[in-house]
């Protein structure tokens, strides 16, 4: 498989990142073969998803600082993946993940394709039940899975995503935590940091595809929690 292309934007965000002082238009548009209009515009576009870009006339660029976000100018250059996450959307906001990677999947959306929120509206849980999920405070995902398994094999998904969950958490955590709880669920000191649903369309002649999600508990302040999930809930910051 060959190497994914950089985006634009990432790549004159690697420019802004390298450089030891500021970065001028002319240097980026040599060096990147674009037009110096086109790095302005790939700079506008940097600092519509919360990069604090500065001008500096005719000197050039400098990069003040970057936003807390899982926006894919972050999250594409520290990929190690060929294919898982490649194909990344990024929303501010959105009802549910699960329902964007829905309609991705039916126009034949990549396996690796995921769908990433700052917030969800109407965030989905396990049996019908809702997922809080405020900004600027957890990570929303959801990956699209093209498994060539009989369906009987699917069942385990959420075991096994949620192990891979805790062992990326577990660096961060004091030794023992976190725990994996059946059937989808991420626990710390006993309360849910992680929720993890598999939703499967198949039919007759096999699975069409997998849409594996999660919700992790960030930054959630303990005042933030509704009533209802005071005592249930925490956060990797709370922990």
């Amino acid at each position: 498989m060959s190497s994914p292309v950089e985006p634009p934007a990432t790549r004159v965000l690697r420019l802004l990142a390298e450089a030891d002082g500021l970065l001028s238009g002319e240097t980026a548009a040599r060096r990147l073969d674009l037009s110096r209009a086109a790095v302005w515009k790939q700079i506008e576009a940097l600092r519509s998803v919360g990069y604090v870009i500065e001008s500096h006339g005719r000197n050039g660029y400098r990069l003040a600082a970057v936003p807390n976000a899982a926006v894919p100018s972050e999250v594409l250059p520290r990929l190690r993946t060929k294919q898982f996450g490649r194909s990344y959307h990024y929303l501010a906001a959105t009802p549910s993940t699960i329902g964007v990677l829905a309609r991705l999947a039916a126009q034949g959306a990549p396996e690796g394709t995921v769908v990433a929120a700052e917030r969800q509206e109407a965030g989905r849980g396990r049996m019908a039940r809702g997922w809080f999920s405020p900004p600027d405070a957890g990570l929303y995902f959801s990956l699209l899975l093209r498994p060539v398994v009989e369906v009987a094999r699917v069942t385990s998904l959420p075991l096994v995503i949620g192990l891979a969950v805790a062992e990326v958490l577990a660096p961060y955590l004091p030794d023992g935590e976190p725990r994996v709880k059946w059937p989808n669920d991420i626990w710390i000191g006993g309360r849910k940091v992680c929720g993890i649903l598999c939703e499967m369309q198949a039919e007759m002649d096999g699975i069409h595809h997998v849409i594996a999600s999660a919700g992790i508990n960030v930054n959630l302040e303990a005042q933030a929690l509704p009533a209802e999930l005071q005592a249930v809930a925490t956060s990797l910051k709370m922990a």
